[in-house]
C-alpha cells in the first residue's frame, strides 16, 4: 500500500468524498485501503480488523457506493452481535451519508419497542443494521425484505459467532437468494468465521488474514437453552470461547420462535426437544417450567457441584433465596440475584394478626373509610387472581408428587375475595370524575382510602424510595394474602441457571456458570437487584449504610449554614407525589436518597428472613383457573364447584407434563 494513498484514490463519489473530508478523513487506514476496493468490485472480504480500525468505513464507504439512492428496495445488510455496536454502526454510516439525503439507514435490535422499529422499516431504508435476532423478527412479522439485499455483512464476526448466533446468521445469509458480495470483519480468523466462509464465499474471495483452517482446534459444543441473554452473561460467553481450547458455547435462545399468534411457541419447541432426547446442556431458566423438569429428572442437582467447588459452599450464599429454590432439599436451579415482591400497609392498621390471609385482610379493611381500596382503585379481579395464585403457584401444586391444592377451602376463600373486584375498570368513568386529580400511594393510605401497596424490592435503593413517601409514618411489610396466611412474600430471580444431567461436561459448564454467582463478579454493577453470594449482599448493605459528604479540594467536608457536614445522595428519583416530607421544597418532584439506618437494613433483613417462596408462573394452569373461573364469576356456578373443576383439570395436567 502507498502511504500517500488518499480517499479520493479510491474512485469514491463526490458526495462521499466531502462527508469524509467534512469529518476530516483525508487518508484511509490499512484495512480502509485493503478492503475498499475489492468490495467495490463486488468480491467477497474476509478481514482480520479489530475494534479501532476503521473498519465501519471499509465495508460501509462501498456499501453506500453501491446503493441505489432512486430504489426503495433494501440493497445492504449489517450484522452486528449487540445493540451497542449496531447503533455505533448507524451512526457512522448517517454521518457519510451528510451528503447523499435520499439514502436511509436503519437500526433495528432487540431489548426496544419493535412497533418505533417498524416505523422506521416503512420509510424504505435501503440499508439496515440489525442485530441477528431482532432482525428474524421483523422477517417473520414480513416488516422488511431480504430479497433485494446485494451486500451483507458481519462486523465483529467471531463475536457474533461465539455468542451462538450460528444458526440465525446461516438462515438469514440463505434467505437473501440475490446476495453479490458477503463481508465478514473479526478480531480473530476462529474456526467459526472460517465455516461461513466455506458455507457462503464466492469464488471472488480476499482473505485480508490467511489462516491455516487444519491449526484451528475442534471443539466440543455445549448448548446454553434460553429466553432472554443478559448482557454481561453474553461477554462471558465470548471470553469462554475465545479461551477455551477444548470447548465452545452455543445459545439457542428459543424466543426466536415464537410468533405474534403464539408466544408460547418457542417453549413448546424446547419441551418437544427435551421429550424426543435432545436435551441443552445448561438453561437460564427464566420462563422455564423448571419446577416441572426437576420432576422429570433431567437436571442436576446444584448442591453436588457447590460441594465439590473450592471456593463456594453452601453458606456462600443468601440463605433465604437458596432454601426457596431448593426442591425436597435439592438444588435445581441458582440464581445471581433476587428481589422481593410484596406489599405493606400502615402498621397501625396491619399489625396484630396472627396470619395474613384473606380473613385477615377483610377484617384489615373495616379499620378504614368505607370506599377504601385493598391495593389501587384499578385493582380488578384478574389482578388479584395474579398477585395471589399466577405468581405463587408453589402453594397449589407439588411437581414432584403430583399434588395440587385447588380444591382447599383456603382456595375457596380467594376466589370468594377475587368476585368482590370488579371483572375490569372503568377507566373512562374514572377520568371523567377525578379529572386532573392525583393522590400518592402516601395521601391514600395516610386517609384511610387503601390499605395495602405493592412494592418491589429490587435493592436498597428501591426500599428506601418507598419509605421516602411516609417520612415517620410507620408502615409494615405484611405481604399479599396467602393460600395458609404465611410466608406472604415473593422471591423473583434473574440470571437464574441449571445444568441437566446429560451434560457433556458438568464441571466444564458448572465453572463457567458459577462465575455468575462469585463474589468478585456480584460486587461490581454485573447483578441489578440483591446479590445472591452472602459477602456481596453483605458489602453492598454496608455500602448503602454508609453516609458520604461534600468534601472540598482539600477533602474536608463542606458544612451547611448550620455548622453540619452536606450530605451526597444516594440516589435521586423524580415523583409527582408532592406530599413526600422528604421532597426539596424547590424542586417538588426531587426525592433525594440518603444512606440506609440501621433501623431499615434490619426492616429489610425481617422481609427476606420471612420470604420462603418463589414467584412461580405457569401459563397453562393460569388458563385452566381462568377458563373456569369465568362462570363462577359471571354467577353460574358456585365456588366450591369452581375449585373442584379446576382440581380435576389441573391435576391431569401436572399428571400429563410430569
Amino acid at each position: 500500500m502507498e502511504q500517500n494513498l488518499t480517499f479520493a484514490d479510491l474512485g469514491l463519489s463526490a458526495e462521499v468524498l466531502q462527508a469524509l473530508e467534512q469529518k476530516g478523513y483525508g487518508y484511509p487506514t490499512k484495512i480502509q485501503a485493503e478492503a475498499i476496493p475489492p468490495f467495490m468490485e463486488w468480491k467477497d472480504v474476509i478481514a482480520k480488523a479489530p475494534t479501532g480500525t476503521g473498519k465501519t468505513f471499509a465495508f460501509g464507504i462501498p456499501m453506500i457506493e453501491h446503493i441505489d439512492a432512486d430504489s426503495e428496495d433494501l440493497q445492504g445488510l449489517i450484522l452486528a452481535p449487540t445493540r451497542e455496536l449496531a447503533i455505533q454502526i448507524g451512526d457512522e454510516l448517517r454521518g457519510l451519508l451528510t451528503f447523499s439525503k435520499k439514502i436511509r439507514v436503519a437500526v433495528v435490535y432487540g431489548g426496544a419497542k419493535i412497533e418505533s422499529q417498524i416505523k422506521q422499516l416503512e420509510k424504505h431504508p435501503q440499508i439496515v443494521v440489525a442485530t441477528p435476532g431482532r432482525l428474524m423478527d421483523h422477517y417473520k412479522r414480513k416488516t422488511l425484505r431480504l430479497d433485494r439485499v446485494q451486500t451483507v455483512v458481519l462486523d465483529e464476526a467471531d463475536r457474533m459467532l461465539d455468542m451462538g448466533f450460528f444458526d440465525d446468521v446461516t438462515h438469514i445469509i440463505e434467505k437473501i437468494k440475490n446476495r453479490r458480495n458477503l463481508g465478514l470483519f473479526s478480531a480473530t480468523i476462529s474456526q467459526e468465521v472460517m465455516t461461513v466462509s466455506w458455507m457462503y464465499q464466492r469464488d471472488e474471495l480476499v482473505l485480508m488474514e490467511r489462516v491455516d483452517a487444519s491449526s484451528l482446534p475442534e471443539k466440543t459444543v455445549l448448548t446454553l437453552a434460553c429466553f432472554y441473554l443478559d448482557y454481561n452473561i453474553q461477554q462471558k460467553i465470548v471470553d469462554f470461547n475465545k479461551t477455551s481450547d477444548a470447548y465452545r458455547i452455543v445459545v439457542k435462545d428459543y424466543s426466536e420462535f415464537n410468533t405474534n399468534d403464539d408466544y408460547s411457541a418457542g417453549l413448546t419447541k424446547l419441551n418437544t426437544e427435551i421429550m424426543s432426547g435432545v436435551i441443552p446442556d445448561m438453561f437460564l431458566t427464566e420462563n422455564l417450567p423448571i419446577e416441572r423438569y426437576a420432576a422429570k429428572g433431567i437436571l442436576t442437582d446444584l448442591y453436588e457441584l457447590i460441594d465439590s467447588d473450592a471456593e463456594l459452599t453452601r453458606e456462600s450464599f443468601v440463605p433465604q433465596i437458596i432454601q426457596a429454590c431448593e426442591t425436597d432439599g435439592k438444588l435445581y436451579e441458582l440464581p445471581a440475584s433476587f428481589m422481593v415482591q410484596t406489599a405493606f400497609g400502615l402498621s397501625k392498621v396491619v399489625d396484630g394478626y396472627d396470619v395474613w390471609n384473606v380473613a385477615a385482610v377483610q377484617d384489615a379493611m373495616t379499620k378504614l373509610q368505607e370506599d377504601a381500596y385493598v391495593f389501587d382503585y384499578y385493582t380488578t379481579r384478574a389482578t388479584v387472581m395474579g398477585n395471589c395464585v399466577s405468581n405463587n403457584l408453589s402453594a397449589f401444586v407439588n411437581w414432584q408428587t403430583g399434588e395440587c391444592s385447588f380444591d382447599s377451602e383456603s382456595f375457596i376463600t380467594l376466589l370468594n375475595f377475587a368476585k368482590t373486584f370488579p371483572a375490569e375498570f372503568d377507566w373512562e368513568a374514572y377520568d371523567s370524575e377525578h379529572s386532573g386529580e392525583y393522590v400518592d400511594d402516601a395521601t391514600m393510605m395516610k386517609n384511610g382510602q387503601k390499605l395495602l401497596s405493592q412494592a418491589y424490592l429490587y435493592g436498597f435503593e428501591d426500599y428506601l424510595y418507598s419509605m421516602s413517601q411516609f417520612g415517620d409514618t410507620e408502615i409494615s411489610f405484611v405481604g399479599y394474602p396467602s393460600e395458609d396466611g404465611t410466608s406472604n412474600h415473593l422471591f423473583s430471580t434473574s440470571q437464574t441457571f441449571a445444568i441437566s444431567t446429560t451434560c457433556k461436561a458438568r464441571d466444564v459448564a458448572w465453572n463457567f456458570l458459577s462465575q455468575l454467582v462469585r463474589e468478585d463478579y456480584q460486587s461490581g454493577d454485573n447483578v441489578w437487584n440483591f446479590p445472591v453470594n452472602q459477602k456481596a449482599f453483605d458489602a453492598k448493605m454496608k455500602e448503602a449504610m454508609t453516609e458520604e459528604y461534600q468534601t472540598d479540594e482539600n477533602g474536608n467536608q463542606i458544612l451547611d449554614e448550620n455548622g453540619d457536614p452536606i450530605k451526597i445522595p444516594k440516589t435521586t428519583y423524580y415523583t409527582t407525589a408532592a406530599s413526600s416530607t422528604t421532597l426539596d421544597s424547590d424542586d417538588p418532584g426531587r426525592v433525594d436518597i440518603y444512606a440506609l439506618s440501621q433501623e431499615q437494613a434490619d426492616q429489610i433483613l425481617d422481609v427476606i428472613s420471612k420470604t420462603t417462596r418463589l414467584s412461580v408462573y405457569d401459563e397453562s394452569i393460569m388458563d385452566i383457573v381462568n377458563d373456569e373461573a369465568a362462570p363462577f364469576f359471571a354467577g353460574q356456578a358456585t365456588a366450591e364447584e369452581t375449585a373442584s373443576a379446576i382440581q380435576s383439570r389441573v391435576k391431569l395436567y401436572v399428571a400429563e407434563q410430569s
